[in-house]
């Protein structure tokens, strides 16, 4: 790649695109960050962004002042250090030696993990336009958030700092992107959560083998143990890591061979085994998933999952046309699904099913407008309801009348936007927190009203 062919492209920003190739230096990406200024053939047209850093040259003894700045870019949508490039203005000046060619992986792996947790997934590269020589260091957005300082590094790093790109600068993170990342990452986990416990119902739990990609143990129905050698469990990581580079469709890893055994408490050197891979730490899937899925109305990938969880479920009394409706299912398919999922109990299935025999499920109350004072209270919740102006700061005693008023609202008058984040909040406060028995019947008929009045029909198509 010459000068030429930087200046012909387009010198367009690379924060949407950080992180959407899976090859970081497939050419057209290293064409926009070197793209050239069009009255200076030297003088690269793109500043720094949250994406990108220049550096004029790479020095060997800097690599923890680099983990910064690569902590920052794990934290955000990931990001590329670029060596070679002159700040202010940014003319490409060459890397003038070959220690970035030269430089073990394993070295700067070392410093990234003597400094930060989780793990920092990176790689180098280094690119010639005509005699010069051009180096990146590409660092993965991080799978598990937020990448977190372990101890100093003056004066660069401090313990348990949490690095951030804002404004093509790297700062200490800010409330709201670090409750976003917290916010991502639980729903990372639920919807593994959901993925994993369909796979376990439909393959039978005694089918099941649990690989800890930490240490290679291999946890199943067998009372022996049994370990994935070091080698093996390096390509799985890689795989977890998202890096294995595969021109059609996503990479799969799959292990073969023969089992090895060892004497009594020794962990063998060498062992390969035939196995389905899973998670490492399985734990129960909670209805609240569903209610919070259903309330913040997420676009989930996998919508027979939750549908399937429901029967796992302690009541069938949860919202279930949503999702039949984010799957594109009729009324048919729907039952189809809950009929074939494998339940140690089929309590709640039998009454999903009867929910589903109804020809019009109906959670709807009735306002009534006489002048007792429980019905005076719910006109006047009704009234701040229809014109969005009730109170946030709801007291406990007040929730059972709300949630019974929302029954009474019309199709029309439910305006999500603006209602699900108020039962949401109130969810959180009283139902998942505290042990309040009495609501928990008036919290789910409120959200079985409001998803068969707003999703029901569309499921009986």
């Amino acid at each position: 790649m010459n000068f030429d062919e930087m200046n012909s492209a387009p010198a367009t920003h690379i924060e949407a695109e950080a992180s959407e190739s899976i090859d970081p230096f497939a050419p057209e990406k290293i064409a926009r960050i070197l793209a050239l200024n069009a009255h200076e053939n030297t003088q690269i047209a793109m500043g720094e962004t949250n994406h990108v850093e220049f550096k004029e040259s790479f020095v060997f003894a800097s690599l923890k002042s680099y983990a910064k700045t690569m902590a920052a870019f794990a934290n955000t949508k990931g990001g590329y250090i670029v060596f070679g490039v002159k700040n202010q203005p940014k003319i490409i000046v060459g890397l003038q030696s070959d220690s970035l060619d030269k430089l073990d992986a394993a070295k700067l792996t070392g410093s990234l993990n003597d400094l930060f947790s989780p793990k920092i997934s990176f790689r180098k590269h280094v690119t010639i336009m005509g005699t010069t020589k051009i180096g990146f260091i590409y660092t993965f957005p991080s799978i598990v958030k937020p990448v977190m300082a372990k101890h100093d590094y003056q004066p660069e790093v401090k313990e348990g700092e949490i690095y951030y790109r804002y404004e093509a600068r790297t700062e200490k993170i800010k409330y709201p992107e670090l409750r976003s990342i917290i916010d991502d990452q639980r729903r990372r986990e639920t919807e593994l959560w959901l993925k994993y416990m369909s796979h376990i119902t439909k393959m039978g739990v005694d089918n099941i083998s649990i690989v800890s990609s930490s240490n290679g143990e291999v946890i199943g129905s067998s009372s022996r143990t049994t370990f994935l050698d070091e080698k093996t469990l390096e390509q799985i990581q890689f795989v977890n890591e998202g890096q294995l580079h595969e021109s059609d469709g996503e990479p799969t890893l799959k292990l073969v061979g023969d089992m090895q055994e060892v004497p009594l408490g020794i962990k063998p050197e060498t062992i390969e085994v035939p196995i389905e891979i899973h998670v490492d730490r399985p734990i129960p899937f909670r209805s609240h998933n569903i209610v919070r899925g259903f309330l913040e109305q997420k676009q989930v990938n996998d919508p027979e999952i939750y549908i399937e969880q429901l029967c796992f479920s302690e009541s069938s009394f949860l919202p279930l046309y949503y999702f039949g409706k984010l799957a594109k299912l009729n009324h048919t398919e729907l039952a189809k699904i809950i009929e074939s999922t494998k339940v140690p109990s089929p309590q709640i299935k039998r009454k999903l099913l009867q929910r589903l025999g109804n020809e019009r499920e109906n959670y709807s109350k009735t306002l009534l407008l006489d002048d007792q004072p429980k019905s005076q209270k719910k006109q006047g919740i009704y009234k701040k309801l229809l014109n969005e102006s009730l109170e946030t700061n709801i007291e406990y005693g007040e929730v059972a009348h709300l949630l019974q008023t929302i029954r009474c609202l019309t199709y029309v008058e439910i305006k999500p936007p603006y209602l699900f984040p108020i039962i949401q909040n109130l969810y959180e406060m009283f139902y998942t927190v505290r042990d309040l028995k009495t609501l928990a019947n008036d919290f789910r008929k409120t959200l079985c009203h409001l998803d068969c009045v707003l999703y029901q029909d569309d499921v009986r198509i």
